[in-house]
């Protein structure tokens, strides 16, 4: 009010009231963000009201905040005894966990009117205290936490909160150096507890601050690890304590008699250190601030230790003297941190100096010194390409800075000023750059949108990026750019540049020679290995005429060594002699193909089958058709082909009893089995997902499930017995019973039988999120995937027509799996981001590893009968097969890319050789001075993915290790949609607010997104909020099929009609108006199941962390702030990126290491930390659309005449009213005129014969709103009306051509049925005896029953629910029509469900008859 105040006295105004409550608004608006802070302080904190009671807050608004927070953040400082105990510890961390949101959203956030100079005293405190608490509260989750029996007691933690002082900021050297010093004497202490206070070090004297490391001698003399290294290195051979020889390659070894104590201190070091990285991320680097330059110095220190003989040695990020290298080695951490946070000139000061510490370190070779420049190159072209992602200006400027750089560089390559470390940043930037350029290519090709239909944004980087490749002296920017294209996006895409006729995309061809003119596909049969190209060979020289004894002697010598000599000889002969017809070769010799044959038919060791096979693949007429090789068949169709022939070729050699390929060979060979088989893959719904739904979103402790015959579920409340019969909303099968006695073919839910067998998936969709299965992750899931589709298509289609459901039809279920196959092999590019090439290559690898699969004799033949049998078998097939594949993905690409771009047979040529970097073969002398012309700088490098993450959880850490982060990696291609839900719900409120009750369903139909950008429905936003719910909806709409949503209805689910369709300008808006059937499902389950994707993750968090306490929120109440709310590119894959470490190792290479840990803790603190939990218990769970048709109901109608007694209408007004609204708008408007009138009059009511028009168009001041001849109708005459001009539109619209789902919007599709011609013919009899005036009698009071009392919805799941659509029209109607004779001959065979079909009949039958008089 003070504010309010003080507003109206600086403007002047003192008396006039309506500007006073201006004034109140605008204040209330100036000061509603300090309201909205302290009330979320308040939450937390009790005292905050108190607190600032003796505060002076009139000087600046600021200071109302900051004196509550500064009050809120000292209310957490410990007493000096509440940090000894365990118990207290967890109570002060709980306390800091439940004030933390609340504390940082306030620090982070810009203060409306920024801070005034009395201020930032108090700001400067408040934060320096928040600071001080952070990290006491990281050393005692870090160091203090450990629960085991054998543990260090930390009994000191007030030391640290004392020491730190009042001003904590870890970015300057003082508030670094406290936090140092209390380490190392923790340290100290520790050492001396597990080793003695006597202890020292044999060489130098000196106290132990690390393990002990006894030397081999008699007395087992002991030295600190700074000397042990200094030994090794200077080769010491003998004990500096007792002299005695150690022998040349001597070992250190730890004392077994201090096992314990070692193990103990080794463990309270790794936790301080863990500490210690927590204080540099999360504080020394916070903000994307570098510490300052002391601080930083220091840190430098960490990373090189010079001994006290002056020898320096490389270390891990530690403090403390430990963890000393035998080699030096770099490691990017420290170098990561100062690339997010520092000035580029800061960087490349520190990489000389650092690089020149390694390289005095010893002898370091020209290699090892390459390998530490390419480790840079990579660390900061990461860092470069996570700064792109933000801003996509900033990717325009970036080219041009780079282009402008590495010409400079280039032409100074011979001047001594040009330092290497610029060298290595342009390097960086150059290959960043040509990354997102390749990206816009890529885009264009698969568009293959017009040049002129290019945004202005992707064209400007191609221009730049063109500048770049084509003004530089250097050839290398434009072969990398080359390299990325073939690499990552596939040979077909930089062949469509490369001849296409735009000359601003044809600029990427390098050169004629590497133009691909390649007709024959790879020899990817390579995957093999020796034995099979060996084999392959010897073929090749039988056919252009050698003797077959060398290629008799090598199947003889495969045999001998039990290697699979009959798949290899199949796999060289499809190659060399059906492959031969691809290309434009000369035929091949008649007689020499003959001797070929002849020798394999007389071999004894090749068994028929593969013989015939063999004839057949001689001959090219392999079965099924598709896999005949035919001449001018493209890349990709040659590559599926041959995949598919590699496949059954193997399984053809397989044992059809193989525990891993047994499934497979079942489907290829059609054995009976398949149709009982539960398929690899599947989706499925399980009993506890079922449970949780139920459970989440009802609180009817007795809800039961039941399933119809055909295995549907439905539910049953109350006492869970079923009490009367209905209809199952799926296939229509009766379900419930009587007297608690279900029908035959109901049963209680068990969990077992209901999920279908065979295959479910409908049409191929590419596009959307690769949905994983049970608990296979995604590239797993699709790699299976893309093996079951293609023994499908290899398997008689007789027996696999049966296997599909819904039913295909037999000529398309080749069409059918093809597109399934292709759909699969997209998902695999995106998930491992590499080309089609690379993913065929490795599909290769894997069945290559299925036929080398060895398996236990012991080993059943699993017939996959049981989804438990099948969940072991995806389990055992990931973890025998794919997980060898796709964990060691890069060296298999690496090593057989390089065999088959080397390979002189068919498919080699020089663009694979340069793609492939067959010819690099650089090999350093000596130090390069000038990196720009340094081949292995321009090499290409296979992208860290979350794939990467998601196999090393898979197969090297325990199950019950990291189990938030392996569910946040499996869901998160779900998760990563949760950020577009306030928008989504923004925009389904905006929607509402403008078309709530003022559209009927097919309008909402018409309306598209076209027309919702053009006219800006949801304002200048529009667009954005039309892509944010586009982009959840791809994400999602795969999983909404088979995702039950409880509504007041019942389960519903999306139909597949809608979930197979991505959002597009022909989109209707219906499908954004929440609803619980029709269009509106999308919007309404869509949004439901990205609540319960947020629950189920924060629940495991939960469990995990053992929280007791989460806030939950309502639906409509959910902010960003409630969420997992993250961009994978933006925001996951850099924390991946941060967590994923280089480290080269001089005379090792490089290695990359995972913080798995760190990512974890990362994860749950960004991600996870503070969201809520999400209340969908309330249904419905958001509001939903009211249609226009929709408003007035049977219930409405009914309160009126309560109100306002209701009488009927005369005919000759009815005539006079049908007359004047003869077409469908005039009558639209009408009726939703007279729709407002009918919501006003039943909450006021009014006389009955007062006009209506009168009280439309005085009272309500609606204008001009009915026709003339209704001037004589009274408020009386309300429903009588109103159902006069709804029969008038219906009548109207049937004219017109509107289908009767669309005339009858308000039905459901149930009561649509056609009428049965016997039955119709019965119908049509009774009609043509009426007179016109009876028949138009029937048709009003018929059109009256079908939109006031059939077009009530009910719940299926009410226990008096009654599917009525089987009972009589002439019992409905009999009720409404006074006229007994009217319904004397009503054939009572037609039922509520031709309703509609009756009415429409009945309405042409009139027609006819009036237009005959």
């Amino acid at each position: 009010m003070s504010k309010a105040i003080q507003i109206c006295q600086n403007s002047g105004i003192h008396k006039d009231l309506i500007e006073h409550i201006i004034c109140v608004h605008i204040a209330h608006e100036r000061s509603s963000y300090l309201f909205t802070v302290f009330r979320s302080m308040n939450s937390v904190w009790e005292q905050c009201s108190n607190a600032i009671k003796t505060k002076d807050l009139s000087v600046d608004d600021n200071v109302f905040i900051l004196t509550a927070l500064h009050g809120l953040v000292t209310d957490l400082t410990p007493t000096s005894n509440g940090l000894k105990e365990g118990s207290a510890q967890r109570d002060w961390l709980k306390k800091v966990s439940f004030y933390r949101p609340v504390v940082e959203t306030i620090l982070t956030l810009t203060l409306p009117d920024g801070l005034q100079p009395n201020c930032k005293p108090l700001s400067t405190q408040t934060k320096s205290m928040w600071d001080k608490i952070v990290v006491m509260k990281l050393f005692l989750e870090n160091v203090c936490s450990d629960e085991t029996e054998n543990k260090i007691n930390i009994t000191f933690s007030m030391t640290l909160w004392k020491l730190l002082g009042n001003e904590v900021n870890m970015k300057e050297i003082g508030t670094f150096n406290k936090v140092e010093t209390f380490l190392k004497q923790c340290n100290k202490k520790a050492c001396s507890d597990c080793q003695g206070s006597q202890v020292k070090c044999d060489l130098c004297e000196a106290d132990f601050t690390s393990v002990p490391l006894s030397l081999p001698c008699s007395k087992m003399h002991a030295v600190c690890e700074t000397c042990f290294r200094e030994m090794k290195a200077n080769k010491d051979t003998s004990c500096p304590k007792c002299h005695e020889d150690l022998g040349k390659e001597w070992k250190a070894i730890k004392d077994i008699k201090k096992k314990i104590g070692n193990e103990k201190l080794e463990k309270y070091q790794q936790r301080c250190n863990t500490f210690f990285i927590e204080i540099l991320t999360q504080l020394c680097f916070k903000d994307n601030f570098p510490p300052s330059r002391e601080v930083v110095e220091k840190l430098l220190g960490y990373v090189a230790y010079i001994s006290k003989a002056g020898q320096i040695f490389t270390k891990s990020l530690n403090l403390f003297e430990t963890g000393l290298d035998p080699n030096p080695i770099f490691r990017s951490l420290l170098l990561q941190l100062l690339l997010r946070t520092s000035d580029e000139s800061y960087i490349l000061g520190y990489l000389k100096r650092h690089l020149e510490q390694i390289k005095s370190a010893g002898s370091t070779s020209p290699i090892d010194v390459v390998g530490m420049y390419l480790l840079i190159i990579n660390c900061w072209e990461d860092i470069m390409l996570q700064q792109f992602q933000k801003d996509d200006r900033l990717n325009f400027d970036k080219v041009y800075k780079a282009t402008e750089k590495i010409r400079v560089i280039h032409n100074a390559q011979k001047s001594s000023e040009i330092e290497f470390t610029d060298q290595l940043y342009c390097v960086a930037s150059t290959r960043a750059c040509l990354k997102i350029a390749a990206r816009c290519l890529f885009k264009i090709t698969k568009s293959k949108c017009d040049v002129h239909e290019i945004s202005n944004k992707d064209n400007d980087i191609i221009k730049a990026a063109r500048t770049l490749c084509e003004e530089t002296e250097s050839k290398w920017p434009k072969i990398y750019l080359v390299k990325l294209i073939c690499r990552r996006y596939g040979v077909e895409v930089y062949k469509y540049l490369s001849n296409c006729m735009e000359d601003s995309l044809s600029w990427v061809a390098f050169g004629d020679s590497f133009t691909t003119n390649q007709l024959v596909v790879a020899d990817n049969y390579i995957v093999c290995g020796k034995s099979y190209i060996g084999l392959r060979e010897a073929i090749t020289r039988v056919v252009i005429g050698d003797n077959v004894l060398n290629m008799q002697t090598i199947i003889q010598c495969l045999f001998d060594n039990k290697e699979h000599y009959e798949t290899y000889l199949c796999l060289a002969i499809h190659r060399e002699i059906a492959g031969a017809l691809l290309c434009s070769l000369e035929p091949l010799s008649s007689q020499n193909l003959k001797t070929l044959t002849e020798s394999i038919q007389q071999n004894s060791l090749i068994n028929k089958s593969n013989k015939d096979l063999i004839m057949n693949l001689t001959k090219n007429d392999l079965q099924p058709d598709f896999l005949v090789l035919a001449p001018g068949s493209d890349l990709l169709h040659q590559s599926v082909q041959c995949l598919m022939t590699h496949l059954k070729i193997v399984m053809s050699n397989m044992d059809q009893g193989s525990q891993i390929a047994g499934p497979f060979i079942a489907l290829m060979t059609g054995d009976k089995i398949i149709t009982s088989m539960f398929l690899p893959t599947m989706p499925e719904d399980t009993l506890e997902e079922i449970r949780d739904v139920l459970l989440a979103t009802t609180n009817n402790e007795n809800l039961l499930v039941y399933v119809c015959p055909n295995g549907h579920r439905y539910t049953i409340g109350n006492c869970g017995r079923p009490w009367v019969k209905a209809k199952c909303p799926e296939c229509k099968a009766e379900i419930g019973g009587q007297l608690h006695k279900p029908v035959k073919g109901n049963d209680l839910y068990t969990g077992q039988d209901s999920t279908q067998k065979g295959h479910i998936l409908q049409k191929a969709d590419k596009g959307g999120s690769p949905r994983p299965e049970r608990d296979l992750i995604p590239m797993h899931c699709s790699a299976i995937k893309l093996i079951l589709h293609m023994a499908m298509f290899l398997g008689p289609v007789d027996q696999i027509k049966d296997i599909i459901h819904p039913n295909v039809g037999e000529f398309e279920i080749s069409v059918f799996l093809m597109d399934h196959i292709h759909a699969n092999l997209e998902e695999l590019q995106t998930i491992l981001k590499c080309s089609v090439d690379d993913v065929v290559l490795l599909m290769h690898c894997v069945i290559n590893e299925i036929m080398l699969h060895k398996e236990n004799k012991t080993d059943a033949y699993n017939r996959l009968q049981t989804k438990t049998a099948r969940k072991q078998w995806e389990n055992a097939f990931s973890a025998s097969i794919l997980n060898g594949v796709f964990s060691n993905r890069d060296q298999h690409l690496k090593t057989f890319s390089n065999v088959i771009a080397s390979d002189e047979r068919l498919g080699a040529d020089p663009l694979k050789r340069l793609m492939y970097e067959v010819d690099n073969t650089e090999h350093a002398t000596e130090i390069p001075n000038y990196v720009l012309e340094m081949r292995s700088a321009w090499c290409y490098r296979y992208p860290i993915t979350l794939e990467n993450i998601r196999v090393q959880l898979d197969t090297a850490t325990p199950n019950n290790r990291h189990k938030t982060l392996k569910h946040f990696l499996k869901e998160d291609y779900i998760l990563k949609a949760l950020r577009c839900l306030p928008n989504i719900l923004r925009l389904c409120r905006i929607l509402l607010q403008r078309f709530h009750k003022r559209l009927d369903k097919r309008e909402a139909k018409q309306l598209t997104v076209k027309s919702m950008k053009d006219e800006m429905f949801a304002g200048q936003h529009t667009i954005h909020l039309i892509d944010e719910f586009a982009n959840a909806w791809d994400i999602t709409r795969k999983n909404l099929g088979h995702y039950a949503c409880r509504t007041t209805f019942g389960f519903v689910r999306v139909p597949n009609e809608f979930s197979c369709s991505p959002i597009h300008d022909g989109t209707p808006l219906a499908v954004f108006l929440p609803a619980t059937d029709g269009p509106g499902l999308c919007s309404y389950v869509m949004t439901h199941f990205l609540c319960h994707k947020q629950n189920e993750m924060m629940n495991v968090y939960i469990d995990s962390e053992r929280h007791s306490e989460m806030q939950k929120i309502a639906p409509m109440d959910i902010t960003a702030a409630h969420l997992i709310s993250y961009d994978e590119d933006n925001d996951l894959v850099p924390l991946v990126l941060a967590n994923c470490h280089y480290a080269f190792e001089v005379g090792v290479g490089t290695q990359i290491e995972y913080d798995l840990v760190g990512l974890e803790r990362q994860v749950m603190d960004r991600f996870l930390f503070s969201k809520s939990l999400i209340d969908l218990q309330k249904i419905p769970m958001v509001d939903l659309m009211i249609y226009r048709t929709e408003l007035t109901n049977k219930a409405v109608l009914e309160k009126i005449a309560q109100i306002i007694p209701q009488a009927n209408l005369s005919s000759a007004i009815k005539t006079q009213i049908c007359d004047e609204l003869r077409y469908l708008p005039d009558v639209c408007t009408s009726l939703q005129n007279l729709d407002i009138a009918i919501s006003f009059l039943q909450i006021t009511g009014g006389d009955s014969d007062k006009s209506l028009k009168t009280f439309m168009e005085e009272s309500l001041q609606m204008g001009s709103t009915l026709p003339t001849a209704c001037k004589s109708c009274e408020l009386q005459h309300t429903q009588a009306l109103w159902l006069l001009l709804s029969f008038q539109k219906s009548k109207i619209q049937i004219d017109s051509g509107q289908t009767n789902e669309e005339t009858f919007e308000t039905l459901p599709k149930e009561l649509l049925c056609d009428i049965p011609e016997d039955i119709g013919k019965k119908f049509l009899t009774y009609v043509r005896v009426l007179s016109s005036e009876k028949m138009l009698n029937m048709l009003e009071k018929l059109h009256e029953f079908l939109i006031l009392h059939l077009a009530v919805r009910e719940s299926t799941d009410d226990e008096d629910y009654v599917n009525n659509t089987e009972y009589s029209l002439f019992d409905g109607l009999d009720a409404l029509i006074e006229d007994e004779f009217l319904l004397a001959s009503f054939p009572k065979e037609v039922m509520f469900k031709h309703s509609v079909n009756a009415w429409v009949m009945a309405y042409e039958e009139l027609k006819v008859k009036t237009t005959r008089k």
